[in-house]
């Protein structure tokens, strides 16, 4: 992940097991961060967008959805809180 200064935005690479790679837009606000990237499946556009949410230092939220071109899908979605100290 890196930050360019000039666009005041967070720009990441993800890249998966079959060699696929896509840019990453990265937004941060608050305690809270969005990634959003987009590729090509069969010459078809395929999005995606994922969201965490760390309301507390002992919990995060995540939120992970999915569009071909019309509304966005749910992927998955996770919680987790730490247990003890």
């Amino acid at each position: 992940m890196s930050y360019d200064t000039q666009a005041k935005a967070y720009t990441a690479y993800d890249v998966d097991n079959t060699g696929i790679m896509a840019p990453v837009a990265v937004s941060c606000e608050d305690r809270a961060f969005t990634f959003g990237w987009g590729l090509k499946m069969g010459g078809k556009p395929l999005k995606f967008r994922a969201a965490f949410d760390f309301p507390n230092k002992d919990a995060w939220t995540m939120k992970q959805e999915f569009s071909t071109g019309g509304a966005w899908a749910p992927l998955q979605l996770g919680k987790a809180t730490r247990m003890g100290s």
